[in-house]
């Protein structure tokens, strides 16, 4: 199961969030000079996707593993724990001479059976933070990545009449096919296509 989750985190939230890059990216690299209002809901729409993907992911680790120690502790305290009670007995027989009386040795008992839950228990808990650290650390980089590609849409907003006319010139130089009209038109007919799939 602990692979199944790996690639849950691997194959679909970060397929998703990484084709969804490379189109906004590829769209933005094309020689765009200016944001159209689409690209700004766009990528507000997308932010809000990523963090809800984070939650869902991380909720999703955390049921899972839960649902392995509710497992995990019907048959601790159901089968493990009988017979580690009766080694248990005859181990503290052999040590103290005597027989294990409940009234008076019972707290030395259940001590040992908490620490001995504790320590088997360890995995299921290490197994969650390990996945809650990745599924945290792949998030971020994609949070910084949705962050940087905001600040590029921003500073593309703010671009005033000249410096349009100025690239749009240089881009016209290079392809007339890189004309700032033409680019405006395709992205918007692409960013209206995305925004009409996420309604």
């Amino acid at each position: 199961m602990k692979a199944f989750l790996h690639n849950v985190v691997r194959r679909t939230g970060v397929r998703t969030l990484a084709i969804t890059y490379c189109v906004l990216v590829t769209l933005i690299a094309t020689g765009c000079v200016s944001a159209p209002p689409q690209v700004v809901l766009l990528h507000a729409k997308e932010g809000e996707m990523l963090k809800d993907l984070r939650r869902t992911q991380l909720a999703m680790v955390d049921a899972y593993v839960d649902r392995k120690i509710e497992i995990f502790d019907a048959f601790y305290f159901k089968e493990y724990a009988v017979k580690y009670r009766q080694k248990w007995e005859a181990a503290f027989a052999a040590r103290m001479g005597r027989p294990y009386d409940p009234d008076r040795d019972f707290s030395m008992f259940s001590n040992d059976l908490v620490a001995s839950y504790l320590s088997n228990v360890e995995p299921l808990n290490k197994l969650r933070a390990d996945l809650r650290e990745q599924i945290t650390a792949v998030h971020d980089q994609v949070a910084q990545a949705h962050q940087t590609v905001g600040a590029w849409i921003h500073s593309v907003e703010k671009l005033n009449a000249s410096q349009r006319g100025t690239a749009d010139k240089l881009l016209g130089a290079i392809n007339s096919n890189l004309s700032v009209e033409k680019m405006e038109t395709r992205i918007d007919e692409v960013t209206t296509s995305l925004i009409n799939k996420l309604k």
